[in-house]
């Protein structure tokens, strides 16, 4: 992932601009409530997130996981219920986002699930301990679960960039804020696609990618 310039989208309806505060910033919206989730593959002939949402009417919107080099996903990825691309082994790319029964899920495991699986990672267990990962700070984007299995979209960023943002190591750290519990009681962390690859979509809250994501989650 290159960490370049995150911009708000120039060609949707302007949402409401937050400039960002001395304190540590973050877009989050819950999103288990909405009506209809959609995954939009963007892996071959890959399009701009702009479009995308468009085309696809989303109202909330966040990129899904990692790619390689030859645009394939990194790990399984399963749309309706098509494999993409097959499960790896990996300490770092150790959870999933999965739809099975229309209901959407985070986790470790997964059993006789088609209907979508995408393999990402880290996963975080907020109530066990946490991975040491050596890595850079950027934007990061994830997805939270809490203690009342309700799903959230989150997008962190450092107070003064949009670009960037924390390491791996912190993103636990940050669910760990009071001003955060004030939120939910989050018990488990997906981590997907950051920095320069990262897309937020709200009707108050956007931030547009600078190389082209690997795929979008939708609601409508």
């Amino acid at each position: 992932m290159a960490f370049l310039l995150s911009l708000f989208f120039p060609s949707i309806p302007t949402p409401a601009i937050t400039t960002p505060s001395p304190k540590p910033y973050y877009y989050y919206y819950q999103v288990n409530k909405l009506n209809k989730f959609i995954v939009v593959p963007n892996f071959n002939n890959p399009k701009d997130s702009v479009d995308l949402i468009k085309e696809n009417n989303c109202k909330y919107a966040i990129n899904g996981g990692l790619y390689q080099e030859n645009n394939k996903p990194l790990g399984l990825f399963i749309n309706d219920h098509k494999t993409i691309n097959k499960k790896i082994n990996s300490n770092i790319f150790n959870g999933y986002l999965f739809l099975n029964n229309n209901i959407l899920n985070i986790g470790q495991t997964i059993n006789n699930i088609s209907q979508f699986i995408m393999q990402t990672g880290p996963f975080f267990d907020l109530k066990s301990t946490s991975i040491n990962y050596n890595d850079k700070t950027a934007r990061r984007h994830v997805i939270a679960k809490d203690s009342a299995n309700n799903l959230y979209i989150f997008s962190i960023f450092t107070p003064d960039s949009f670009i960037s943002g924390p390491t791996l190591n912190q993103i636990p750290k940050f669910f760990q804020k009071p001003e955060i519990k004030k939120i939910a009681d989050f018990t488990q962390i997906l981590t997907l696609d950051g920095g320069s690859a990262s897309v937020f979509y709200s009707p108050t809250d956007s931030l547009h990618e600078s190389t082209f994501i690997g795929s979008l989650l939708c609601w409508r």
